[in-house]
C-alpha cells in the first residue's frame, strides 16, 4: 500500500465589487479573525464537485471585509493553504516472480 499526504496550496483572498478600488493590483480583504477562525471547520467538499457554485464555501465570508478608501486590505500573500490532499493506492502481488 502506498499513502500520499500533502498539505494545500497557498492562495490569496481576493475580493471584487467595492466602491473603493483604487489601487493598482490585487485586491485583498481585510481580516476580520484569525485565520483558523476564518476556515470553516471539518469542511468538506460537499455532494457536487462540479459546478464549483454548488460546492461548501472552504472560508466564512463574514471574517472579511472591504478595505477603506485607497487602502490595502491587512492579509499577506499566500496566507491561507488549500485542503490536504490524501491518497491511497493498493497494489495485488503478481502471481509471478
Amino acid at each position: 500500500m502506498t499513502q500520499t499526504l500533502q498539505s494545500g496550496p497557498p492562495f490569496n483572498v481576493s475580493f471584487a465589487g467595492s466602491p473603493n478600488r483604487y489601487l493598482p493590483g490585487e485586491s485583498r480583504p481585510n481580516t476580520l479573525t484569525t485565520h483558523q477562525a476564518a476556515q470553516v471547520q471539518n469542511w468538506t467538499l460537499g455532494d457536487n464537485r462540479f459546478p464549483t457554485q454548488a460546492q461548501n464555501p472552504y472560508l466564512n465570508f463574514s471574517s472579511f471585509a472591504y478595505p477603506a478608501a485607497f487602502t490595502p486590505g491587512n492579509p499577506g500573500r499566500n496566507v491561507f493553504e488549500g485542503p490536504a490532499w490524501r491518497r491511497r493506492s493498493f497494489r495485488w502481488p503478481s502471481g509471478g516472480r
